[in-house]
């Protein structure tokens, strides 16, 4: 009798401890491989959140949780379109065919943003600086750039009216509120004329604090500048050399200039002051912090920065130090950016010739180089982030896929700069290697004939990406066929690089052997 009760207990204890487990089991929290296939429901609609036709209908699917959607593409002439979800009291707003990820039931609703015009002209209205002008929607918030400039005036900033007195100063903030005008505020400079040996003005040095001094002046040629006078055509026995301080407050001064045909030696010459170094910055892609750790500080100790004001963003001149000169080459010749490396150089001033991206890729900078190397003045390249990585990197691309491409074509489409016979789009599309096309962006219908003709057919993967990493990147997924059409319906014409290949969606790629458990390694053997 004992023994059957014994048994009895033994058999409940056994039961409570089993359901224990079931219990425990069941509250559990759901494995990854759980989770990983759960479902959302992505909802599209109108800007008033609702459903309204069969498009909308059509586009609103159910998702696997955690997996990324292209945003449906739309477009409309004169408007920028933007896909906006709600998030608690917080809307996001995402470009349309931009990929999203998705971690929830969400709905993306549709808005129109108008696009106006803003153009920044002279001080007399009488030209307006193409290169500076923008589109934003309304509420759009950009920043005012840096001027041109312009001999013998101080920028202070820009105005909404012609000889208007209200400032704005590059890197303030504006809000777009419909088609703007801005026009040049400036300040001529009180101070003396420094003329070139035939009188035609030089520079004009603001004399105010009293301390500014003659500079020296390297010519570019065999002649040289001995010093300054106040006498026009003198070819010896300057007034004045360089280092002396400036005795008047304004007047005009005039390059004594021993040439070299003359027949003597010059009664006095100015001996050659420190050789200081040109750096080559790379500015990066657009978002001012991506510049290299190295170039900032470039950029802080610099007394005069060359910038290529037409695609550097302006952000980066903020690390700028106070009295540093500053030149837009936007503006400028090449004869003139070496004018004015000369000039520092002689000065024994440290100068930064800041491009956009990194300087190798259509850098322009070897003509720069060369005639750098003939004025025996030394120069220095520090590496920047390239756009084709600033892209990638929006688009969260891997550009070497295994057994889709482990080759990358950058290149161009030609334009005013031809492009070798041997180098020709088609010629490279007939690798079907992932393509990076720059500075093509107004010729995309014929970047596109090329393409075909070279191999890619027209429903191959292809990008358009405008001003990556900017704040107003905007991204695109298409076809070969579809690029000038997709660049069209949102107003993209320039500032944009294409890229082409099966990269580009990233499908039906190989496993990495690299991180495969198979494949063995200097640091890691393969598990069996």
């Amino acid at each position: 009798m004992r023994k059957a009760t014994v048994n009895r207990w033994r058999g409940i204890i056994f039961l409570t401890v089993l359901f224990g487990f079931l219990l425990l089991a069941a509250s559990r929290p759901v494995s990854a491989q759980a989770a990983t296939t759960e479902k959302c429901k992505v909802v599209f609609a109108n800007s008033n959140g609702v459903v309204s036709n069969d498009t909308f209908r059509k586009w609103t699917r159910t998702v696997t949780k955690g997996s990324y959607i292209q945003l449906p593409t739309v477009n409309r002439s004169g408007y920028k379109c933007v896909w906006v979800e709600k998030s608690g009291t917080k809307e996001l707003k995402y470009a349309t065919g931009r990929n999203v990820r998705i971690t929830k039931n969400t709905k993306f609703c549709l808005r129109y943003y108008k696009l106006y015009t803003v153009r920044y002209y002279t001080m007399n209205g009488s030209k307006e600086y193409t290169s500076l002008r923008e589109q934003g929607y309304q509420g759009q918030v950009l920043t005012f750039p840096l001027h041109p400039t312009a001999t013998g005036y101080k920028f202070l900033g820009w105005s909404t009216s012609i000889n208007g007195k209200t400032v704005k100063k590059e890197g303030d903030s504006l809000r777009v509120t419909g088609n703007m005008k801005f026009y040049i505020v400036g300040k001529k400079i009180t101070g003396v004329n420094l003329r070139k040996y035939d009188g035609t003005v030089w520079k004009v040095v603001d004399t105010s604090s009293r301390s500014a001094t003659f500079p020296a002046v390297n010519l570019n040629s065999a002649n040289m500048c001995l010093g300054w006078s106040r006498t026009k055509g003198k070819t010896t026995n300057p007034e004045y050399k360089a280092g002396d301080k400036i005795p008047t407050r304004t007047g005009n001064y005039y390059m004594v200039v021993f040439f070299s045909k003359q027949d003597r030696a010059p009664a006095s010459i100015i001996k050659p002051t420190k050789h200081q170094m040109v750096y080559f910055v790379g500015a990066g892609s657009g978002a001012p912090d991506l510049i290299t750790v190295r170039g900032k500080n470039l950029l802080e100790q610099a007394d005069v920065i060359i910038y290529a004001g037409s695609l550097v963003n302006p952000e980066l001149l903020s690390y700028k130090k106070e009295g540093c000169e500053v030149y837009n080459s936007a503006t400028m010749t090449l004869e003139e950016v070496l004018e004015v490396m000369e000039q520092a150089h002689a000065e024994q001033k440290m100068i930064v010739r800041l491009h956009t991206g990194d300087p190798c890729i259509y850098g322009a900078i070897r003509e720069q180089m060369d005639r750098l190397d003939e004025k025996n003045i030394p120069y220095e390249s520090c590496p920047g982030v390239s756009a084709f990585c600033g892209a990638a990197a929006a688009l969260n691309l891997e550009y070497t896929l295994p057994n889709v491409s482990q080759s990358v074509v950058i290149t161009r489409m030609e334009g005013r700069t031809p492009v070798p016979e041997r180098e020709r789009i088609a010629s490279f599309a007939a690798h079907h290697a992932t393509m990076v096309v720059f500075l093509s962006t107004g010729l995309l219908e014929e970047l596109s004939k090329e393409l075909i003709a070279g191999g890619y057919t027209a429903d191959t993967p292809a990008a358009i990406v405008y001003k990556a990493t900017w704040p107003e990147e905007e991204k695109y997924i298409c076809t070969v066929g579809t690029l000038a059409q997709t660049a069209k319906e949102h107003n993209i014409t320039k500032t944009a690089l294409m890229i082409i290949g099966d990269a580009v969606t990233h499908t039906n790629y190989d496993r990495s052997e690299l991180y495969h458990p198979e494949f063995t390694t200097e640091f890691r053997k393969a598990k069996q």
